[in-house]
């Protein structure tokens, strides 16, 4: 009877122990998520100051990065959100200065204000182009 109380506590205390690692293994997870994988952006304006990248879906709350490759000039960058893909860009970043080999974190609130896609939006002189690398989430 003895030596069964004990198996239950052994079994028990395993079982728990392998709840939690699967707990820690799940929310371990959970902070890799998101669009962090970089896309090649190339984009440029026909006159107007202003050009942007196609929409991303942006699955969680950290900041974006940009690796600016190639560019015009010293340019602007922020991030714009929208509520569909493609749909009305809102800014809800600061605005940026960027140049040629810049890369970094810029802060937004895209899910904070309750929006589900982003845009790199670059403005500078009329003709301002800029290529790179960005992605929406960050690690």
């Amino acid at each position: 009877m003895e030596s069964t109380v004990k198996l239950k506590k052994v079994f028990s205390f395993a079982l728990c122990g392998l709840f939690a690692v699967a707990m820690a293994m799940s929310a371990a997870g959970a902070a890799f998520a998101g669009n962090w994988q970089d896309k090649y952006y190339a984009v440029s304006s026909s006159g107007h100051g202003y050009t942007w990248t196609p929409s991303e879906y942006k699955e969680d709350y950290t900041s974006s990065w940009n690796n600016c490759r190639g560019a015009s000039g010293n340019h602007n960058a922020q991030i714009g959100a929208q509520a569909t893909n493609g749909g009305t860009v809102n800014f809800v970043s600061p605005k940026y200065a960027w140049w040629i080999n810049k890369a970094d974190y810029m802060l937004n609130n895209v899910k904070e204000r309750g929006y589900s896609w982003a845009t790199l939006w670059i403005d500078g002189p009329a003709y301002v182009y800029a290529n790179g690398f960005w992605s929406p989430d960050s690690i």
